[in-house]
């Protein structure tokens, strides 16, 4: 059949139909270590796993491994933390918002001016360009 012999054809079809139910009891095997030891690391748990595999007479490498865990979606999501970029909260003084609700005459109608330990940096804001002004 299509250059194959029939002994290949059916030896592919053995092989798939065990490579199948290896993968549902690799699973299983998971699923059950998973109920006990729930945020386990994958490499831990192919570690773990590993005096089952041979009992059952299973060979399958930490890739393959990884590999069926994210087909099966048994992979650990980490909880991605939080990245505070503003703090509101701070110490100091927070002036209030002068240019709201006002609509500027030109392109460089606000001028705003910052202080950082005796440099004074003035910012002229244009349309797409922007000078830094530093005096001590």
């Amino acid at each position: 059949m299509f250059g194959y012999s029939k002994q290949a054809y059916y030896k592919q079809l053995h092989y798939q139909e065990e490579e199948s139910f290896n993968e549902y009891l690799i699973v299983g095997l998971i699923k059950q270590k998973r109920q006990i030891w729930k945020r386990g690391s994958g490499r831990n748990l192919w570690k773990s796993l590993q005096r089952d595999f041979l009992n059952h007479r299973i060979s399958i490498g930490r890739d393959k491994f990884f590999d069926l865990l994210r087909r099966n979606g048994l992979l650990i999501r980490y909880k991605k933390r939080r990245i505070k970029t503003t703090d509101s909260y701070h110490r100091y003084h927070k002036y209030p918002n002068l240019t709201k609700g006002v609509k500027p005459q030109s392109k460089d109608a606000f001028i705003i001016l910052t202080e950082v330990s005796s440099i004074v940096a003035m910012l002229i804001l244009r349309c797409s360009i922007t000078r830094i002004l530093v005096s001590v």
